[in-house]
């Protein structure tokens, strides 16, 4: 598959965690521009934990889909292909619950704080 030419549309689903304050830490530190959606309350995650379960194919059975259980989870788009106007795009949204699972690109294609 292609490289993507960046990284875009960039969410932290995030709670008062040890977990989420890392990933924050590690996307503040790198000047990644993000929107940090944070959940405080135990309905609020369950909600949002459910939502973001419809949203992903299990690789290992394509009929299922991955079942969040617990945040912090990034989302964010690769972007593979841009009109020169922006108005078109190729992309594929992804997902990571840990910096550690961020494509080795990541740091150099996510859009920075201006």
């Amino acid at each position: 598959m292609a490289s993507p030419i960046k990284y875009s549309d960039i969410y932290l689903y995030s709670t008062v965690n040890a977990d989420s304050a890392k990933f924050r830490s590690y996307l503040d530190s790198n000047l990644i521009n993000y929107v940090n959606l944070n959940y405080s309350d135990e309905e609020g995650k369950s909600a949002t934990l459910a939502a973001l379960s419809t949203w992903f194919d299990n690789p290992d059975n394509i009929a299922e889909k991955i079942k969040f259980t617990q945040l912090p989870i990034l989302i964010f788009e690769a972007v593979y292909w841009e009109s020169d106007d922006g108005k078109e795009k190729h992309q594929k949204r992804t997902f990571a619950v840990k910096a550690d699972d961020l494509p080795s690109d990541f740091l150099d294609k996510a859009l920075k704080l201006t």
